[in-house]
């Protein structure tokens, strides 16, 4: 499985350039272009070899130091919806910030990191850092996440339940209620088309104005993180396999992606029908995310 063209220096770029938009220091905080995903993120840092160690120290320092903006409960979501839950990157880096925080974090084991943590500020009033303005708002909560993710969404769009579910990584019942509540509040309206409920917001402008400015990359980039952290871990898994099983076991990754994609973006058109097309895919996603605006 070839999932080297995915060049270690963009998968770094990326995490320093959304690290920053969030507000660590140490890089150009103007560089990202999309809506950064805090849980996402996190799962992406720890999932990739060879990261810069001061980066692995700033985020961990960040995570620490925003505690409450980040919803572990998602994070035990994603990683259940992803199937990473064997994944010892992860459960060490989870086991650091569990002793760092004093508060349990989904799936940590081992030994934790002896780590020197700094206070690490936030800015939330660039575009890229919609999800903690929804936070500051809400908490870091499903209502939060749901109403970032439509947001995300053009104007007048309905989105359905599947897609909410998939974008958010909570629950359907969390996500229900989160709805039913947001709902009663009126900010979101629910319609039906044919036999499923689809959702929008409602006093569009309203919310850009209180929540705005929005990123210029509207692409989700949980669905980005999560597809470029599984071939990462497949790529890993398979780098001592023979010829032929790789080759098998590559047919078999894509086609499970494949699925992962077309059930975050129903009714679009498959550009992702192979490797080789996911790899593109997925570099091309990293890269419109650190395009430069104009």
């Amino acid at each position: 499985m070839n999932a080297a063209s995915l060049d270690p220096r963009l998968l770094s770029d990326y995490a320093w350039s959304a690290w920053a938009s969030l507000g660590v220091p140490g890089w150009d905080r103007g560089t990202f272009a999309a809506c950064v995903d805090v849980e996402a993120l996190i799962l992406f840092t720890a999932t990739i070899d060879g990261l810069d160690p001061r980066l692995r120290q700033e985020a961990l320092s960040w995570c620490v130091s925003n505690i409450d903006l980040i919803s572990r409960s998602r994070i035990g979501g994603l990683l259940r919806n992803e199937g990473a839950s064997q994944d010892g990157r992860w459960q060490g880096f989870a086991s650091t910030l569990s002793a760092l925080t004093k508060r349990p974090w989904p799936q940590a084991a081992g030994p934790a990191e002896r780590i020197e943590v700094r206070p690490v500020g936030v800015r939330a009033d660039d575009p890229q850092a919609l999800a903690l303005r929804t936070r500051g708002l809400m908490g870091a909560t499903s209502r939060s996440e749901i109403v970032r993710a439509l947001l995300l969404n053009e104007p007048g769009a309905r989105v359905g339940m599947r897609e909410l579910l998939e974008e958010t990584g909570f629950t359907r019942k969390s996500a229900s209620d989160a709805l039913g509540g947001l709902e009663l509040a009126g900010v979101v309206r629910s319609s039906r088309v044919g036999n499923a409920a689809r959702f929008e917001l409602r006093g569009r402008a309203s919310l850009d104005d209180l929540l705005g400015p929005l990123p210029r990359v509207r692409e989700s980039q949980r669905l980005l993180l999560r597809v470029t952290c599984a071939l990462l871990r497949a790529a890993q898994d398979l780098q001592n396999a023979s010829e032929r099983v790789a080759h098998v076991e590559s047919v078999r990754v894509a086609s499970e992606i494949e699925k992962v994609i077309q059930a975050a973006r129903p009714g679009r058109a498959a550009d992702t029908d192979s490797l080789e097309s996911i790899v593109t895919w997925c570099r091309g996603g990293l890269e419109r995310a650190l395009e430069p605006g104009d």
